[in-house]
């Protein structure tokens, strides 16, 4: 139907964009938060000084610090050492911000069952940033 679609968002060709709306959501599917390391990775030389600052606005630094983590992780495992010694700065950055407060990884419909297997499980790099998430770089193509 004409006029029933959404105007493509010019602004969404910007990767950092596209990671900050990302992380900002309450709700994200699985695969989505998967993708995120990869589109780090693949585009490492964002504005992060844009990113970090925007993200910090929004609350969303803790979310933003553990794809980071897991960014490093996929880089070293492919054995991007620049990459992985870039995001590491990075990662240092984002740990001066780090927020005390406890949240999820885009997943704010978790049920009580879920958030309590969650903080028992959760990778001890989501532990560090206060997020209940199982995402792990383990797993992540």
């Amino acid at each position: 139907m004409i006029g029933t679609h959404r105007p493509w968002r010019t602004d969404w060709h910007n990767p950092a964009t596209l990671l900050l709306a990302a992380i900002n959501l309450s709700n994200v599917e699985a695969r989505v938060l998967e993708a995120l390391p990869w589109l780090v990775v693949e585009f490492h030389n964002l504005d992060w000084e844009w990113l970090i600052r925007e993200a910090r606005v929004r609350d969303v630094q803790n979310r933003l610090g553990f794809i980071v983590t897991l960014s490093r992780q996929v880089a070293e495992r492919r054995g991007a050492v620049a990459i992985g010694a870039r995001l590491r700065k990075i990662e240092e950055t984002l740990n001066h911000a780090r927020l005390v407060q406890e949240v999820t990884l885009c997943q704010a419909s978790l049920s009580d069952a879920e958030r309590r297997w969650l903080q028992a499980h959760a990778p001890t790099e989501a532990d560090h940033r206060n997020l209940l998430t199982d995402l792990n770089a383990e797993f992540l193509p």
